[in-house]
């Protein structure tokens, strides 16, 4: 009787000590779910990036939880730090000043929480040029004639960086482009299409420096 005994005791100290395992197991689990439990992280790509002064960058912010991508995305708020680092339009950044560098910050509201995530800027001294730019030049890319343009004809124009040391160099940035006086419109790689015949200018934005060249649209067959 005495052997039965002891061999219950044994084995209800074991069970003990698997039911005790157990427990500590599945709190250690539960734990770590504590510490993190929506697992949302938000990332900006490009990480890092040089700009010219005026020159634009898409900028994508990336909200995951558990390293998958959220359906649908929320919206992000984006700043720039300092604020003559450049401006956003949308997810779109302009470049500020010469010189500068910074961040770029995405913000996204998520299960009452605000998610942040940034990327280094810095805005070249020289505006990817050469030498200092003092202004912009528009011209026809092929020497076409501007002064009596046919309406319904479409020329690729380019602009022209003119620099201190006085050479003269096409711009390979981004260039904002526009056009006055009504006579048609522009791309922003530059093609102007003629439609209205009339006199107008098509302008060309770049770093701060703005130039233009005169165009005259007439009627076919002039």
């Amino acid at each position: 009787m005495m052997r039965i005994r002891g061999m219950s005791w044994l084995v209800g100290i074991g069970l003990l000590l698997a039911l005790g395992l157990g427990g500590c197991s599945s709190g250690g689990g539960a734990q770590a779910f504590q510490d993190d439990p929506d697992g949302y992280t938000l990332t900006v790509s490009p990480t890092s990036v040089t700009l010219s002064p005026g020159a634009t960058h898409t900028f994508i912010a990336v909200l995951a939880q558990g390293g998958v991508p959220v359906e649908p995305q929320p919206i992000v708020t984006w700043s720039a730090v300092p604020e003559r680092l450049g401006q956003f339009s949308g997810d779109v950044f302009l470049a500020g000043e010469a010189g500068q560098s910074g961040s770029v910050v995405a913000t996204v509201e998520v299960a009452g929480t605000t998610l942040s995530a940034t990327a280094a800027v810095t805005i070249s001294e020289e505006n990817g040029l050469p030498d200092s730019l003092i202004s912009v030049e528009v011209v026809a890319e092929n020497d076409e004639d501007l002064s009596a343009m046919p309406a319904g004809y479409c020329v690729q124009l380019i602009a022209l960086a003119v620099l201190e040391s006085g050479q003269v160099v096409p711009i390979t940035g981004t260039v904002q482009w526009s056009v006055s006086g009504g006579i048609g419109t522009v791309t922003q790689s530059g093609v102007f299409s003629a439609i209205e015949p009339g006199t107008g200018r098509i302008h060309a934005t770049f770093a701060g420096f703005s130039g233009f060249t005169p165009i005259r649209v007439v009627c076919p067959g002039e």
